[in-house]
């Protein structure tokens, strides 16, 4: 069995404008129950993919997250989808379980208003860019408030180190 380790990094990614808040500490079950206390900490780097991983460790697991339907909208279906298409590949291929986080309500993705996509054509778009990169889907809206934004980081917290063990234990 691989130990869990007392402290944990998680890189947050210099461009993210939004960062998600982390609790200082992570009460992290293991795979026979035992509860363990981990401290977190961040630090800021320029990824090549993703918004969230493990420090050191990008190739375990990486969180991609967008903030808004909007964000999604421009990334798929305007001028920009070139761009967020590359990076996202990256991300599908750089790492071994790439993780879209959807940061916001999910009613969002069928609004319609004027100049926007129809209902429906934002979803589908999203949907088989998760089938065709192999992209987990993920569905946490934290807020705007500060509590509801470290809850979603623990989530996220969470998942990185259970990818990191993981990916330990997997080679």
């Amino acid at each position: 069995m691989i130990k869990v380790p007392r402290n944990f990094r998680i890189a947050v990614d210099s461009r993210e404008k939004r960062p998600l808040l982390f609790p200082a500490h992570l009460r992290y079950f293991d795979e026979g129950g035992k509860p363990h206390l981990v401290r977190l900490e961040t630090v800021v780097e320029t990824l090549p993919y993703g918004d969230y991983c493990p420090a050191g460790n990008i190739k375990a697991v990486a969180v991609e997250r967008k903030g808004s339907a909007e964000e999604i909208a421009g990334n798929l279906l305007t001028s920009d989808r070139r761009r967020a298409l590359s990076s996202l590949r990256r991300l599908a291929e750089g790492t071994e379980q790439p993780i879209l986080l959807l940061d916001f309500p999910i009613s969002q993705l069928m609004g319609v208003e004027k100049g926007r996509p129809a209902p429906g054509e934002v979803i589908s778009a999203l949907l088989r860019l998760v089938r065709e990169l192999g992209l987990s889907l993920i569905h946490a809206s934290s807020g705007a408030s500060p509590a509801t934004r470290r809850n979603l980081g623990s989530i996220v917290a969470h998942m990185l180190l259970e990818g990191a063990l993981s990916y330990a234990r997997n080679g």
